[in-house]
């Protein structure tokens, strides 16, 4: 069942990029979460209350190394919270941002929450080294 929240997309939601520009990604919540992560999915736990989990689930095929463009809106196909014992998603409000990381000056996509202060940065599978054929 996809969940979404209460997105907001910066530039914009229809805002398109080249799958192959963006190295990686980076989750923007405060410090001492614990991320643990399957492919494109994130299940992400609150340090000071293990029981809040935040889930987290990108586009398959935006996930795996493509050359097809994407917009910010259709990246994300699940984000939700959930409080254990209960597995009821509750949406969330968010953000998704393309962004140029400033210290390695490389776009990423940037996914965070409000008043977040801490970021977490996750590496996009490369593209196999025969991926790209050089033009002869």
């Amino acid at each position: 069942m996809a969940v979404i929240g209460f997105p907001t997309y910066l530039p914009s939601p229809l805002f398109a990029f080249p799958r192959p520009y963006v190295d990686q990604v980076t989750f923007h919540f405060n410090a001492g979460v614990t991320f643990v992560q399957s492919d494109n999915d994130f299940v992400i736990t609150d340090g000071a209350n293990p029981n809040v989990h935040v889930r987290a689930t990108f586009l398959p095929e935006f996930w795996a190394t493509s050359s097809n463009r994407y917009t910010i809106d259709h990246l994300l196909v699940n984000w939700w919270v959930y409080v254990d014992p209960s597995p009821t998603p509750i949406p969330i409000d968010f953000t998704v941002t393309y962004f140029i990381d400033p210290v390695t000056i490389k776009p990423e996509i940037f996914v965070g929450v409000p008043a977040a202060t801490t970021r977490y940065t996750f590496p996009l599978p490369p593209a196999p080294p025969d991926y790209w054929t050089p033009i002869t």
